[in-house]
């Protein structure tokens, strides 16, 4: 799993205003699935147990 935090240029606040690109793995079949994305200045983070349920959900663990 990688989070990514990405720069909203219209937002003008850089990386720490911007928004988070969470993305799994599964390398058996060379896929890369989007879990979420989220603006930060609406959700400060998920949590740990957030992104296992969202992977879940989607069938991936």
């Amino acid at each position: 799993m990688y989070k990514v935090r990405l720069a909203i240029a219209s937002k003008g606040k850089g990386k720490s205003g911007g928004a988070r690109v969470i993305t799994f793995v599964k390398v058996i079949k060379e896929k890369v699935y989007l879990v979420s994305i989220y603006d930060k200045g609406q959700l400060d983070n998920l949590s740990k147990d957030q992104i296992v349920e969202l992977l879940k959900k989607a069938g991936l663990i």
